[in-house]
């Protein structure tokens, strides 16, 4: 979880720069490699959606990111 913490202290420092105006969305997904060998159907082992930030920013963000992913042409995406 050390990785988890790093990465809501650099949040917690765009937020004191940018007076709360800041928002950070993410989604965490680790697989079951042996079930995934066994080509079994339940390959999440963990899953959790992260929203952090001011609940109306988290909501344009959102909206932004909805609209971003509609216009993308590639199936994986690294912006």
């Amino acid at each position: 979880m050390k990785e988890f913490e790093q990465m809501l202290d650099a949040i917690d420092k765009w937020i004191d720069v940018n007076k709360n105006e800041v928002a950070f969305i993410g989604s965490f997904v680790s697989f079951d490699r042996e079930k995934e060998k066994n080509d079994e159907e339940d390959i999440i082992k963990d899953d959790i959606i992260v929203g952090y930030g001011c609940k109306e920013v988290l909501e344009i963000s959102l909206e932004e990111l909805q609209k971003l992913l509609k216009e993308e042409k590639e199936d994986f995406v690294n912006w």
